[in-house]
């Protein structure tokens, strides 16, 4: 389901997902610089949805968790958007957020 990550810019991170099956699927999206979101995106089938996640206030950092409503898998992804300037430590490693 999940065809790939493609950065846009520091100030945001695209995740595409497609699904693939003859089915509408469900998946979770959730972000660990923000515990309370979660979001559930509905995908038809052979429908590609876009996600953007908010990673400015994170100086670029990124963490978060793909799975599908029941639970039958889940992707985790977390890194940094690299510019070539100075940044700063991971903000949830460094314990400013979370």
């Amino acid at each position: 389901m999940l065809q790939g990550i493609q950065i846009d810019s520091v100030a945001e991170l695209l995740i595409e997902i497609t699904n693939q099956s003859s089915k509408t699927q469900s998946v979770k999206l959730e972000e660990s610089t923000n515990r309370t979101r979660r979001n559930i995106i509905e995908i038809k089938p052979q429908q590609t949805k876009v996600i953007s996640l908010e990673i400015s206030k994170v100086k670029g950092w990124y963490d978060f968790r793909i799975s599908d409503s029941e639970n039958r898998f889940e992707w985790a992804y977390a890194g940094w958007v690299d510019t070539k300037s100075t940044s700063t430590t991971d903000p949830l490693l460094g314990g400013f957020l979370g």
